[in-house]
């Protein structure tokens, strides 16, 4: 059965928004379909398999990746599908052992943070286990008090949590 298989990697969350979707259909999907995995490739959670007519919802990873699986078989065809990918700041993350990175924005890199930006990210650690954070690049409007562009972290779910600290300038 041939398959095309695509990944997006953004460098906050991943979502992926359906604009045509006609795949052949069938019950269970068995024949041609797509598949969606939250990550970088089929061996992460599956997020949903299509077929028919019918528009997925639109789609958010959990995280930064997200992978899809195109089958098809040699009997029918159909248009197929056209979605739009978009990344979207912020989310809940989930920590793990092994290091990850988080972005302040999509095209860091290569552009600046776009104005007037609130991203909220939710880092939740398991049962006994906390979440460190150590930044390789920060560059962030210098300013006395951090008055205007900064980064803040708390210790909590929301900012009514114990604050830890708002950061901004370089280094």
């Amino acid at each position: 059965m041939p398959s095309t298989s695509l990944s997006f990697t953004s460098l906050t969350l991943t979502s992926l928004t359906f604009n045509e979707f006609e795949i052949e259909q069938h019950q269970e999907c068995a024949y041609d379909h797509l598949e969606l995995y939250d990550g970088p490739d089929s061996q992460a959670p599956v997020l949903g398999r299509f077929c028919g007519s019918k528009k997925p919802d639109p789609v958010v990873a959990s995280g930064s990746s997200l992978f899809l699986r195109f089958y098809s078989d040699a009997s029918v065809q159909r248009r197929g599908f056209q979605a739009v990918h978009s990344t979207e700041c912020g989310g809940r993350l989930k920590a793990e052992v092994q290091t990850k990175e988080l972005y302040s924005h999509a095209q860091f890199g290569d552009n600046n943070y776009p104005s007037q930006a609130r991203c909220d990210w939710v880092i939740v650690a398991e049962d006994g286990y906390g979440v460190e954070l150590i930044f390789r690049t920060f560059e962030v409007e210098e300013e006395a008090d951090c008055g205007y562009d900064y980064m803040e972290a708390f210790d909590g779910y929301d900012s009514t949590a114990p604050r830890l600290g708002r950061f901004c300038g370089s280094g």
